[in-house]
């Protein structure tokens, strides 16, 4: 979270302070400013850029900043307040994110199965010879309520 940035700036206040003698020499400048550089890009690394979300609530919310002169998008990894007023959002790290990927994945594909099933059903009665119009019927409006967009426009 912050914690990366603030060691970052240290590191960074120490190199500039870091003075050409015996003790603290051209290395040990170079050495804190790689280290400062290999810290803001574990940041980068570890959390998704602009990703926030409530720890109360789990509100999540996608925080971008459109520079008006360039037309340019960034993401705003500034702290961030919760906008149902629970106090302050959280960075979300990329392992949570895609967690939560396949969580809401895995609760799709179980909210869909019994639609998939029944038109499985259905059609398997078609191969042998059934005439189910009612089934067919069935298969076809569970599938639309599974998949709303599934549906032919003209």
């Amino acid at each position: 979270m912050n914690q990366y940035r603030e060691i970052a700036l240290t590191l960074d206040t120490y190199a500039d302070k870091a003075r050409f003698s015996d003790i603290n020499g051209p290395d040990l400048r170079a050495d804190l400013k790689m280290a400062a550089a290999a810290l803001r890009d574990l940041d980068k690394l570890a959390f998704v850029p602009g990703l926030w979300r409530c720890a109360k609530c789990e509100c999540q919310v996608i925080s971008n900043t459109l520079h008006a002169g360039t037309g340019n998008i960034s993401a705003n990894n500034e702290p961030q307040s919760c906008p149902n007023n629970c106090g302050p959002m959280w960075r979300v790290s990329e392992r949570d994110a895609g967690n939560r990927l396949i969580d809401n994945a895995d609760k799709e594909r179980e909210r869909v199965r019994p639609f998939v099933q029944g038109a499985y059903h259905a059609l398997r009665s078609y191969e042998f010879g059934n005439s189910a119009p009612g089934l067919a019927k069935a298969a076809a409006d569970g599938l639309k309520i599974a998949f709303p967009y599934a549906e032919a426009r003209s």
